[in-house]
């Protein structure tokens, strides 16, 4: 049983129900089944079969086709199908020889756990894939070195700290092992087909390339580490054509995407000077065994392909909602229903140096839009959307930069757009949850809802715990409890040692987690929904832990589920908005005035001048390819940017 007082020497804290972290006793098992429950009967009555057709009808993106193979994502998870005629595999990754004659997967434990095994299938051309070797305890990565299978291999749960390599006569051998329990390892492949490794601590990364089964480093630790085709470079945030960081890049292909402020510009690299395409509102990615195929996911936008051998666009479809970004004070994605605004909902992640991933915004909020909601994404410090110094700015004892950034970046909607915080919801997965609840906690009052999947909030306990999986790997990102600068840094926003007496009675949450997550074990999110129940309950806490799910529990039917269920408590008669009487004034929400508009600026602009910046946006915004930029035209309803 776990200890209920942890005593690190310099800080003692107690927690009465340290019970749960063991996660087997009976009691706990019966939380489970209580708050599953009670989740369920919350259900009833609410229309979620209409949310999840409104889910499954926005957009979709292609599937990538490569050496006689499709390549699909699905949706909300890591997992890709692999499928080629008849025969199809679900992994987290998956590479095919040089020869053609092998293919390796990396396959997830079926009962959800991060645990990954590697089936080698050798291939013929007129016959399924027959298995041919099982791999065990491997990482989630899998690359060919010509005709060599180069792989991570796992020492425990989550832990990834040595590479191997197979290869057909049977042998395995390593070729490198880390004994620092702050680092992590993992493989990837070059566009020139050369294998890279990466050894990684959310701070400093050390580079070294796979040949003739030998591992030869090419680097030292340094900050950021990029790989292009056949020349290996440590630019370090610098960019030789624009003052924006470089994110990637390829010499064989032509091209290099740089970022800024949570928007991404496409550069054509090819002729004497480097010229900007198309700016993005999300991501860009890409295989570097296919360079000349990126995939562009863009919140303005359904998802969308840039052929890069012939520089062409083929007219994305707009999607029909007013959106604008703001600068100050954080990088704020807005996209608007096209009536009056009847709730807000404010997602943002900030860990790891991990970009924000607005670009899916539209279609992973889909239903909310169409029922009156406006959907935010904020991008704060910790993040992978600016520079190093940025995700610098966010980690360990500065996190509550992080929070304080997020608060203002919510008061901001709030004046900026009328929305009262009864009506407004904060969501976050995992690290996301963690900032989101932090928040919420601190700053009680601001918003009146939260939205959270996996949430790692019990921070403090489990970074001075080292049997847990992440702790050591972490240390660089959240900290460790040997180091006292750390703890005490941590405890002044860590949320469950920050939760009043009396709970948080008036915040409405939905939460979700899974027995078999290894990343954020579902006691945490269960104490705190515990805590923040108080006697004199007024907003639901509902909870729901799966079973063999693993940390990506989500998938369009609990999605739709949870988006009826927040959409039924905005407009419940518990939680109406603010009147005309309230400190918030009510501002004109028509069309006309969901441009990008400081309250400054729009003070002192005439009609005209409001008409002409609105058009130099648009025009600014439109992701034309190749010589001059078209005018847009906007509508309501159905509007296309070309």
């Amino acid at each position: 049983m776990p200890e209920s007082t942890r005593d690190l020497g310099y800080l003692a804290w107690k927690n009465d129900l340290a019970w749960m972290e063991s996660q087997k006793t009976k009691e706990w098992m019966t939380a489970i089944k209580k708050e599953n429950t009670a989740f369920q009967e919350a259900l009833k009555g609410l229309p979620v079969n209409s949310v999840q057709r409104d889910l499954i009808s926005s957009g979709k993106s292609d599937p990538w086709i490569w050496k006689e193979w499709t390549i699909t994502h699905a949706p909300f998870s890591p997992i890709q199908v692999w499928k080629r005629g008849s025969f199809q595999v679900s992994c987290w990754d998956a590479d095919i020889s040089t020869d053609r004659h092998w293919f390796a997967a990396a396959i997830q434990d079926l009962n959800g756990f991060e645990r990954f095994v590697i089936h080698v299938y050798s291939l013929e051309k007129k016959t399924s894939p027959k298995l041919h070797h099982v791999i065990s305890s491997c990482g989630p990565h899998v690359r060919f070195c010509k005709n060599d299978l180069i792989y991570s291999k796992s020492s425990k749960d989550l832990r990834y700290d040595s590479i191997h390599l197979w290869n057909s006569e049977g042998h395995d051998i390593e070729l490198y092992v880390t004994k620092n329990p702050t680092e992590q390892v993992s493989v990837g492949k070059a566009e020139d087909g050369a294998v890279y490794v990466i050894v990684d601590d959310f701070v400093e990364k050390r580079l070294g390339f796979i040949s003739d089964s030998v591992l030869y480093w090419k680097t030292s630790h340094k900050k950021d580490i990029f790989v292009t085709s056949f020349l290996y470079q440590i630019f370090n945030q610098r960019c030789p054509f624009s003052e924006e960081p470089l994110e990637s890049m390829s010499l064989k292909a032509g091209w290099a995407v740089t970022r800024s402020y949570g928007i991404r510009t496409l550069w054509n690299l090819k002729g004497s000077t480097p010229t900007p395409q198309i700016t993005v509102w999300g991501e860009i990615s890409f295989d570097a065994r296919d360079p000349y195929r990126l995939s562009v996911s863009d919140m303005r936008y359904e998802p969308y392909i840039v052929n890069v051998k012939k520089w062409v666009l083929n007219n994305p479809r707009a999607y029909p909602f007013p959106m604008t970004q703001y600068r100050d004070p954080a990088p704020t994605f807005v996209v608007f229903p096209e009536n009056e605004i009847q709730g807000l909902l404010v997602s943002c992640y900030s860990a790891y140096g991990s970009p924000t991933h607005m670009g899916g915004m539209v279609h992973h909020w889909m239903p909310l839009l169409l029922r009156g909601w406006a959907i935010a994404s904020v991008c704060v410090p910790g993040g992978g959307d600016h520079t190093i110094e940025w995700k610098e700015k966010g980690q360990r004892e500065n996190r509550k930069i992080a929070i304080d950034t997020l608060r203002k970046a919510v008061e901001f909607l709030q004046e900026e757009h009328s929305i009262s915080p009864k009506n407004t919801c904060l969501y976050g997965r995992s690290a996301g949850g963690l900032l989101v609840i932090s928040t919420a906690t601190l700053y009680s009052g601001l918003v009146g809802s939260l939205y959270v999947e996996s949430p790692y909030v019990d921070v403090l306990r489990t970074i001075s715990n080292k049997d847990l999986p992440l702790t050591n790997l972490e240390t660089r990102e959240f900290g460790i409890g040997t180091n006292p600068v750390n703890i005490l840094a941590t405890q002044e926003w860590s949320p469950m040692e920050h939760i009043p007496a009396e709970g948080l009675p008036n915040l409405f949450v939905i939460a979700r987690s899974d027995t078999a997550d290894l990343e954020v074990f579902p006691y945490e999110v269960m104490k705190w929904i515990w805590r923040i129940r108080g006697k004199n309950e007024t907003q639901k806490k509902l909870l729901y832990i799966h079973t063999g799910k693993g940390h990506f529990t989500t998938n369009q039917r609990y999605l739709s589920e949870d988006l009826a269920l927040l959409d039924q408590w905005n407009k419940s008669p518990d939680n109406i908005s603010f009147t005309e009487n309230s400190a918030v004034r009510r501002k004109n929400r028509s069309t006309k005035y969901k441009m990008a508009m400081s309250r400054k600026n729009r003070k002192n602009m005439t009609r005209k001048n409001r008409k002409d910046r609105k058009d130099r946006k648009d025009k600014k915004n439109s992701p034309a390819m190749m010589g001059g930029r078209k005018s847009t035209r906007r509508a309501r309803k159905h509007t296309r940017r070309h």
